[in-house]
């Protein structure tokens, strides 16, 4: 939320995450997190049903996605706070880099290219912000 703003909706199963913060956390409530999640922050919280991971299958490829990355990077290594952060917003640029369609209608395959999320998140398909030319000013006055 601090990077892209408070969600209309949450969607999750009652992953395994959930089970033991349940076991673990004396006053746990998930019907009072989901209502405080509506009424502070106004984030519906879908929960799909047990059984039902087909339900949440985007996230789920997501996650494993991430999940075959990390696996990739990190293969046993030890790395600080900000490595590993690193690691993760780069994990999120390769999934986001992903085609979600198609702009262009021309039958000129060159003149189509495909469209990303990172598109949509960022107004361009790359992370790489545009070159700008900064003049050197020896004064200042």
């Amino acid at each position: 939320m601090s990077l892209h703003g408070t969600p209309s909706r949450i969607q999750s199963d009652h992953g395994e995450q959930l089970v033991t913060a349940s076991k673990q956390v004396k006053d746990w409530n998930f019907e009072h997190i989901q209502e405080w999640c509506l009424r502070d922050k106004k984030i519906k919280w879908h929960v799909v049903p047990t059984g039902g991971q087909h339900m949440n299958g985007q996230a789920e490829r997501f996650i494993g996605e991430v999940k075959k990355i990390l696996n990739q990077t990190l293969a046993n290594k030890k790395c600080s706070f900000n490595e590993l952060a690193t690691i993760l917003y780069e994990s999120a640029v390769v999934v986001n880099s992903r085609p979600i369609g198609i702009k262009g209608r021309s039958n000129n395959l060159e003149a189509r290219s495909p469209i990303t999320p990172l598109h949509l998140m960022l107004g361009r398909a790359t992370i790489e912000a545009p070159q700008v030319i900064v003049e050197k000013i020896s004064n200042l006055n």
